[in-house]
C-alpha cells in the first residue's frame, strides 16, 4: 500500500497545522500546496543535501532506536574527473543495479518500509523519480516526496521514525498550587 498523501490520513486538526505536507510522490500534487522560498524562513532555502544531512542529524538525536532503521540511498554524486571516467563509473554502477529515480532515503519501522524523496521547497520530481514511484506503488511500497526540511521532519515524526520534541514550559508557582 503506497501512502502518497499521508496528510489525508491525519486528523482534521493536524491537516490544518500541516497543510501541504507530503505532496504526492507522483508529482501530481497541486503546486499551490508547496510553500515558496521565503527570506523569513531559513529552512526554505536549504539544498537537498542540507535537508538530508539535517534529517540524519535529527535521526541521530531523536531516532527511536532498535525497531527503526533509516539510511540514505546514494544514487547521485560525482563519478569521476573526466567524461571518460564518469562513463566507466556510470556503467559499473548500472551493472551493479543502481537505478535512476530511486528515492533518497529508506526508513524501516516494524516491518513497514518507507521510501522518501527529498526535494527543495521549490523542487520538482524528475520523470525517472515519478516512474520509480509508480513501480514502488505497483509493488505495494510506501513512497513519499517531502518538499523541504520541515515537511520531511514532520513525516518522520508522524510515521514514528523520530520522536517529536518535548517542549517544556515554565509553570508559575500560582498555577502549580492550583493544580495541586
Amino acid at each position: 500500500m503506497t501512502d502518497t498523501n499521508f496528510a489525508a490520513k491525519t486528523s482534521a486538526r493536524d491537516r490544518g497545522a500541516r497543510q501541504g505536507r507530503y505532496a504526492k510522490a507522483t508529482g501530481a500534487a497541486k503546486k499551490s500546496r508547496r510553500p515558496a522560498i521565503s527570506p523569513l524562513d531559513p529552512y526554505s532555502a536549504m539544498s537537498e543535501h542540507q535537508i538530508q544531512a539535517a534529517l540524519f542529524r535529527a535521526y541521530e538525536k531523536r531516532g527511536i532506536g532498535g525497531s527503526a532503521v533509516m539510511f540514505a540511498i546514494p544514487n547521485g554524486g560525482i563519478r569521476g574527473d573526466t567524461t571518460e571516467d564518469r562513463k566507466i563509473r556510470g556503467k559499473i554502477l548500472k551493472d551493479e543495479g543502481v537505478d535512476s529515480g530511486v528515492h533518497d532515503i529508506c526508513a524501516i519501522l516494524e516491518g513497514a518500509v518507507y521510501f522518501i524523496e527529498i526535494k527543495r521547497v521549490d523542487g520538482k520530481l524528475s520523470a525517472d523519480q515519478r516512474d520509480f514511484h509508480k513501480r514502488l506503488e505497483a509493488a505495494g511500497g510506501h513512497g513519499y516526496t517531502c518538499y523541504g526540511y520541515l515537511e520531511a521532519v514532520a513525516l518522520l515524526e508522524d510515521i514514528g521514525i523520530i520522536r517529536r520534541p518535548i517542549i517544556k514550559t515554565k509553570v508559575s508557582a500560582d498555577e502549580n498550587a492550583e493544580a495541586n
